[in-house]
Formats: C-alpha cells, sequence, structure tokens
C-alpha cells in the first residue's frame, strides 16, 4: 500500500514537472520571439534616424553654399565639406543597416546617386556663381533635385514606417501571449503546489491511519498471545523464534528473551525429530503445504532441562 501511495506521489509530480517546463519552454519561445521583434523595430528606428541625418547632412551643404554665395565668407565652404564627411559617414551605417532588405539597398544606390548628382550640380553652380553666369534655369533645376531627394528619403522612411507597423503589430501580441503565458504558468504551479500538498496531506493521513491500526492490531495480538491459555511460539521462514508468549515460557521453562533469535531445533525438538522438522518446514515454506499443516498432533517436546515430554501440537502458516 505504502508503495502505491508513494507511486501516486512520483506520478502527481511527474506530470507536475512536465507541464511545468512545457509551460516554460512555450514562454521561453514567446519572449525570445519579443526580443527578437523589439530589435528589429530598434533597427528600423536606427534606419530612420540615419535617413533624417542624410537629409539633415544635404541640406546642410546646400544651405553653406548658399550662405558663400551670400556672403563669399570661406567658412561656410568649410563647414560644407564637413557636412559632407559626415554625410559618408552616415551613408556607411545606413549600408550596414539596410544590408538584409533588398528593396532598401537599391533605395540606397539611387539615393547616393541623387545626391551625388545634387553636389555636382552644387559644384557646378559655384562655378557659374564666380563666373556670374548662374540663370533662374539653373536654380530650378537644383531646386527640382533637392525635392527628389527629399522624395526618396521620404519614400525609404516610408517603408520603413510600414516595417515598423508589421513588427509593432507582432509585438503587442507577442506582449499579450507573454503576459497570457506567465499569468497561467504561475496559476498552473499555484494548483500543482496546492494539489501535491493536499494530495501529500491525504497519503500521510492515510498512512498515519494505517500505521495506528497496525499498532493498534499488534497491541491486541499481544494481549492474545499473553493472556491465550496454550503456550504459542512464532518463528519465521528461516525458523527463527520472533515470539514465546508466557504459556510458553512455563511449559518449556525457557524465558522469551533466552529463546528469541534461537531455533526450534536449538531449543524445543528432541535431536531424533530435527531433520525431519527442518525438512518439513523447507517444505512448506515452499509449496505451502505439509502433512500436519492446521492438523493437531501428539509429538515430543524437550524443555530447558532436556527432559521429554508429550504435547499437542498444531502448525499453522500465516
Amino acid at each position: 500500500m505504502e508503495k502505491i501511495q508513494h507511486s501516486g506521489i512520483k506520478i502527481i509530480f511527474l506530470f507536475a514537472t512536465i507541464i511545468l517546463v512545457t509551460l516554460a519552454l512555450q514562454s521561453y519561445v514567446r519572449i525570445k520571439n519579443l526580443i527578437t521583434e523589439s530589435e528589429i523595430i530598434n533597427h528600423t528606428n536606427l534606419v530612420k534616424l540615419n535617413l533624417e541625418k542624410i537629409s539633415s547632412h544635404v541640406s546642410e551643404v546646400e544651405s553653406n553654399n548658399r550662405a558663400y554665395m551670400l556672403t563669399i565668407d570661406s567658412a561656410f565652404i568649410r563647414s560644407s565639406q564637413v557636412a559632407l564627411t559626415n554625410l559618408n559617414d552616415v551613408f556607411s551605417v545606413i549600408d550596414s543597416l539596410t544590408k538584409d532588405n533588398p528593396k532598401q539597398i537599391q533605395n540606397v544606390i539611387l539615393l547616393r546617386n541623387k545626391i551625388n548628382e545634387r553636389i555636382k550640380m552644387m559644384d557646378y553652380n559655384m562655378i557659374l556663381f564666380s563666373k556670374n553666369m548662374i540663370t533662374v534655369e539653373d536654380r530650378l533645376r537644383a531646386k527640382e533635385l533637392m525635392e527628389n531627394i527629399k522624395t526618396k528619403i521620404h519614400n525609404m522612411k516610408s517603408e520603413e514606417d510600414r516595417l515598423l507597423d508589421k513588427h509593432g503589430t507582432s509585438v503587442n501580441k507577442l506582449k499579450i501571449i507573454v503576459i497570457f503565458f506567465t499569468i497561467f504558468l504561475i496559476i498552473v504551479a499555484i494548483l500543482v503546489l496546492v494539489l501535491s500538498y493536499y494530495k501529500i496531506l491525504r497519503e500521510l493521513r492515510v498512512g498515519e491511519g494505517m500505521k495506528t491500526e497496525i499498532v493498534s492490531h499488534e497491541i491486541k495480538m499481544q494481549n492474545i498471545l499473553k493472556n491465550a491459555p496454550d503456550a504459542i511460539i512464532t518463528i519465521d521462514e528461516n525458523g527463527i523464534i520472533m515470539s514465546w508468549n508466557p504459556q510458553a515460557e512455563n511449559i518449556f521453562e525457557w524465558k522469551e528473551e533466552e529463546v528469541l533469535g534461537k531455533t526450534l531445533t536449538e531449543t524445543i525438538i528432541p535431536e531424533r525429530y530435527r531433520e525431519r522438522h527442518e525438512s518439513g518446514l523447507k517444505h512448506l515454506l515452499k509449496t505451502g503445504e505439509g502433512p500436519v499443516l492446521n492438523k493437531e498432533i501428539e509429538v515430543f517436546a524437550l524443555k530447558k532441562n532436556l527432559n521429554e515430554f508429550p504435547v499437542e501440537l498444531k502448525i499453522s502458516a500465516s
């Protein structure tokens, strides 16, 4: 019964462990996906930020060139060169950020070509300005090219916004799923603990009840043995004496503490019957049967002083 109880507890904990591990793995996968989606969103925001920088640096170059034409101050030319250097650095970053997006790779190439075309036009207009040959048409063509650049940057940002919306929706869904799995995991863990607690408590109560019943049964048996009018002797499967009631002490003159742990052949069986007794005990243990089992027979036994006397004997197996 105890083994069955222990098996039940083990099965409960096994299923509980499987459920908790499964839920934990599901939560881990969802959290990992959430982190990945969040990284993609951060990546998209970085692309947009660097597109803003490109737009700012191009506008800075154009503003410095325009300011130079108005003031003939070479400091604006130097500022323009710094802006161009920064522009090249940003393009290196944007190249790295968009290398996994074929559409944006193509857009970056087109944008770079447009900006290079605009920079060449600025240089050309500077030459025309120095010769006082720049015309309204040249300025309009420069303005149109600048609008094309802004449009291209806007389109690239729109593409990133589309990706941002897509992954933002995924992040929101994953957040809800992660929260759900986390709450569900906590609830299941609490239920498992509660059920395990009550299961163990019930098994302990059953075990205590059985223990009490066994102790009560042993006390009853001891009282029966103590108060029995006949000698009652119990032995184990090896023939070792396990109990020896007071009436047995009176009849055979051996005290209980003197015979416990010994065999019947060492105490009360005459020597001429010992071989037959041992043979019959082996046969009984092997088959559960014997010619004298549950029958009253008359035999001779020994007292402590080795005197033989006749006794009525009944053997029972339990």
